[in-house]
């Protein structure tokens, strides 16, 4: 027996099936006959099971989301009432390498709770960029100044507060988060919105322009040193008439020199 083909097939991982029966109108999904073309082995839960592993499922998703927010710094001394509060909105998300959460200058859209992976923190600095040996043009540069790991938060007053980041924050991995969102947060009864304001800080908001200004120029100056290691290395090499990739003789001989011969060895 074989069905139309406008109906809608089931095959291998499909899954069918509910845990109430509940009365439909006409304006509603239809209900619809499952019946087997060929030979299948089907496994089979009850309603009354399958309930119970999907609430088991999320009581063990909460005791996850609650452990990963009481074990980030801000978070230890809080109560756990208010901790199943925050637990309660958040939501799991994944971000590749190299993905920008949120860039200097402008308001994050959620609270993140890094639960695996690494996020740099950058911070903008004006530099110098030589064009011609008498001249120079002042550009924008990104200084990674450390990094936010796992067990750790950032967002909490840019978003409470409504003020712009400070820095730019990438994603140095892929990285997975509890993440949530600003409507969500918003809605906080206002003494845990206090309590939160009261215990976040901003993120690498320690870090002085001078601070920033030091390793960017440590950075600059290592990069030079390579430069003029790599540089003098080569004409030392060039000026001795070593070519990298180049062999300084070139030997022509037709056959093997009788005082070599006894010198080689055949595996």
């Amino acid at each position: 027996m074989h069905t139309p083909s406008s109906n809608p097939k089931l095959q291998q991982w499909s899954a069918f099936g509910t845990l109430e029966v509940k009365a439909q109108t006409d304006s509603e999904t239809k209900e619809y006959t499952v019946i087997t073309v060929e030979d299948c082995e089907i496994l089979k839960i009850p309603a009354k099971d399958f309930s119970r592993l999907k609430s088991e499922k999320l009581k063990h998703e909460n005791k996850e989301k609650v452990k990963l927010i009481h074990n980030c710094p801000y978070y230890e001394e809080w109560p756990t009432l208010s901790i199943c509060k925050l637990a309660a909105l958040i939501k799991w998300k994944k971000f590749p390498p190299g993905h920008v959460i949120v860039e200097s200058g402008k308001i994050i859209t959620f609270v993140a709770y890094i639960n695996s992976g690494y996020c740099n923190v950058y911070r903008n600095i004006i530099g110098l960029m030589k064009l011609q040996p008498k001249k120079v043009k002042k550009i924008q540069k990104l200084v990674c100044m450390g990094t936010l790991k796992e067990k750790e938060s950032f967002g909490e007053i840019s978003i409470l507060l409504q003020v712009p980041f400070t820095c730019t924050i990438v994603t140095g991995e892929e990285v997975e988060m509890a993440i949530i969102e600003d409507k969500d947060l918003f809605e906080l009864d206002p003494v845990t919105k206090q309590l939160m304001l009261y215990t976040a800080k901003p993120t690498f908001d320690h870090l002085k322009d001078e601070d920033i200004k030091n390793v960017y120029l440590q950075r600059e100056q290592k990069e030079e040193w390579k430069n003029f290691k790599d540089k003098t290395m080569k004409n030392s090499l060039y000026y001795n008439g070593i070519i990298p990739g180049f062999g300084k003789w070139d030997h022509r001989w037709t056959s093997i020199p009788r005082n070599l011969k006894n010198t080689l060895i055949s595996y």
